[in-house]
């Protein structure tokens, strides 16, 4: 049994001591519709159940498990009981794994590995309670070690260098409005015909994928006195509230909240 911290309600953080690692502590109550991080993710469920969905192939991860995903794999989650799922979980940024997700992703996305997950759950419990420089290099250690020693597989369906440099027009320039007709002319294709390419080798479509960078962006600008209407225009999204419901629909917490938790635990 996994030594636990809290309870269920009162599960619902997510925040981050150094720009690189976020942390959440969260109770997943309700679905999360398909959708994708720039972060890897390592998070152990502590109490309840949900089912992760990876490329159409539903997987259980119950109390102990322990849920792997790479960065920009597209997912969903889905609690199956009445409690939801409660995860500590661990969000690292994507450049420091140096390892190619694309061409090798993981064989599976649930891992049970008991003695992991303790140590997971202890350093993770060790992060919130007492942050410090030596916590989050270890954590950074911890989560790009696992990735590097996962099974991975064969992609079904290969990404073309075409989609690939699509995807990252559409990460590094995701606050702009971007024309998708001027993509796909510059890509000498259909517009329709490149967005179903695009959905069929990213597994999302693409102002899903661009939808996923503003909000990571968003997550990424300083908390501290920056009005919500200014975070929005800055991220690409046309009003408040537009962004306001993405980012609560994709991350589970308002845009508020989750600023007055990184203000009060930023060290």
């Amino acid at each position: 049994m996994l030594r636990t911290n809290g309870t269920a309600a009162s599960a619902g953080r997510i925040w981050s001591t150094d720009p690189s690692l976020e942390l959440s502590h969260y109770t997943a109550l309700r679905p999360f519709p398909l959708h994708l991080h720039a972060a890897a993710i390592v998070a152990v469920i502590v109490e309840g159940a949900e089912t992760v969905q990876v490329d159409g192939r539903p997987e259980l991860a119950d109390t102990g498990s322990i849920v792997v995903l790479e960065p920009d794999r597209p997912h969903l989650n889905e609690p199956i009981v009445r409690q939801g799922a409660r995860y500590r979980g661990f969000y690292l940024e994507s450049p420091l794994l140096a390892v190619a997700g694309d061409d090798e992703p993981l064989a599976a996305h649930v891992l049970h590995d008991v003695p992991l997950a303790r140590a997971l759950v202890d350093l993770h419990r060790g992060m919130e309670e007492h942050p410090s420089p030596d916590a989050v290099t270890e954590a950074k250690r911890v989560v790009v070690e696992m990735f590097r020693r996962l099974p991975r597989t064969r992609r079904p369906v290969p990404v073309s260098q075409e989609i690939r440099h699509i995807a990252q027009i559409l990460r590094e320039r995701c606050a702009e409005r971007l024309s998708w007709a001027n993509l796909a002319r510059d890509a000498d294709a259909g517009a329709s015909h490149l967005a179903r390419r695009f959905r069929a080798e990213r597994g999302v479509p693409p102002h899903l994928y661009q939808t996923q960078f503003r909000i990571d962006r968003a997550k990424r600008l300083p908390k501290t006195g920056t009005p919500l209407a200014v975070t929005a225009s800055e991220c690409g999204f046309c009003d408040q509230s537009h962004f306001s419901h993405q980012f609560f629909r994709y991350v589970g917490q308002t845009p508020g909240a989750f600023a007055r938790a990184q203000n009060s635990t930023r060290q």
